[in-house]
């Protein structure tokens, strides 16, 4: 009994760690979505995101830099631990303690924001009217956004070449963040704290598991690729930001990222999220309706083709790292999580932002976009 109550002493945070990941746990298998939404989306995770946005978030560097410093120095740590019990002939210390470190990983990633895979759908809490999508209305949709997007495309550049990467304005972060904040306020969902989008080197570090950007739980923060297209910043950027507000299906926070984006007050930062919403469309039709997809691709402006290419030329330059892999597992990964599509669910944007069509959400923006006050 003595060796009992010692050993738990010596080892009284791990024993914790274990108890906390059991309360996560069972908090994920009990909980209902509504529940959710009213103790975690609406009340703990906010006061996470203003917590960390008003502190860590005021660093003039990506914490992620120096969460990786923390977790070499905690695996240094660990190594001598284990090295150290086992000369002591301390077997059950090590193994207690490894374990509680994945259940410390485990626990930390639902804690700080994954149990937000547990609140409905962006389509339920907004409502949206179920509408089946064909491929005609999406070439209908596209046809009509192409001309809107040309006419944009002309304004801010007469050059046909690929658009200057001068037109990105260091505010830009801000910019889409307040458009963000003001679509999400619109909707009635949590919008506390001020989320961070850093750039992360070296050029390629994500874009060789083709993924532009990504939102890193631990540190709270949104990612994008150094190397990335300047084009595609601002899309990506409000699309990493949705994460940071709680969003956790990739098609719904491109559905956020298209609106966000379409809101701003700065046609570049439209541009670029209206561009990125009709190459879904493109990609989409290109391959259930090959004819109507080319079609469509005719229809883009020389500025415009050039854009596009320009943007698939650079990403071209950072080829896949195991793509067969890394498709297994983030697909595995959101299936995991409640997300049926796993990773096919980047697509449902198209769904998505049809659905928002026929709402009654945005008037002003939906006029903006379709220049009619019906949709």
């Amino acid at each position: 009994m003595v060796g009992i109550k010692k050993f738990a002493r010596e080892n009284i945070f791990h024993i914790l760690i274990l108890v906390f990941t059991g309360a996560v746990v069972l908090y994920q298998y009990k909980i209902e979505p509504l529940e959710n939404e009213r103790i975690y989306l609406r009340t703990i995770f906010p006061f996470f995101r203003e917590v960390y946005d008003y502190s860590f978030g005021k660093l003039p560097f990506a914490f992620v830099y120096l969460l990786f410093g923390i977790v070499l120095l905690w695996l240094a740590k660990g190594a001598f631990d284990i090295v150290k019990f086992v000369k002591q002939r301390k077997f059950v210390t090590p193994i207690l303690r490894f374990v509680s470190s994945v259940c410390w990983v485990y626990a930390s990633f639902y804690f700080l924001w994954g149990l937000n895979y547990k609140n409905r759908p962006l389509q339920y809490q907004l409502n949206l009217p179920n509408i089946t999508v064909d491929s005609t209305m999406v070439y209908e949709e596209a046809a009509h956004l192409i001309g809107v997007i040309n006419e944009m495309r002309d304004s801010l550049s007469s050059d046909t070449c690929y658009l200057d990467i001068t037109l990105y304005s260091p505010t830009t972060e801000d910019t889409i963040r307040q458009s963000l904040v003001s679509l999400l306020e619109s909707w009635y969902l949590p919008h506390e704290g001020r989320v961070r989008v850093r750039t992360l080197k070296p050029k390629g570090i994500l874009l060789r598991i083709s993924t532009a950007g990504v939102y890193i739980p631990y540190a709270m923060e949104g990612h994008i690729d150094a190397g990335l297209p300047k084009l595609q910043w601002p899309f990506v950027m409000a699309h990493e930001m949705s994460h940071g507000y709680g969003i956790t299906d990739e098609g719904e926070c491109n559905f956020v990222a298209t609106l966000a984006c379409a809101n701003s007050s700065d046609p570049y930062i439209q541009y670029s999220g209206l561009l990125a919403y009709w190459r879904y469309m493109a990609n989409s039709l290109i391959r259930v309706a090959p004819s109507l997809g080319m079609k469509l691709v005719k229809m883009r402006s020389p500025s415009v083709k050039n854009d596009s290419e320009s943007i698939i030329n650079l990403l071209n330059t950072y080829p896949d790292i195991m793509p067969k892999v890394r498709d297994k597992v983030y697909d595995t990964y959101l299936k995991s999580n409640g997300v049926a599509a796993g990773a096919e669910s980047y697509g449902t944007i198209i769904n998505l932002m049809q659905r928002w069509k026929a709402s009654s959400h945005n008037r002003p923006l939906f006029e903006k976009l379709y220049g009619v006050k019906e949709p």
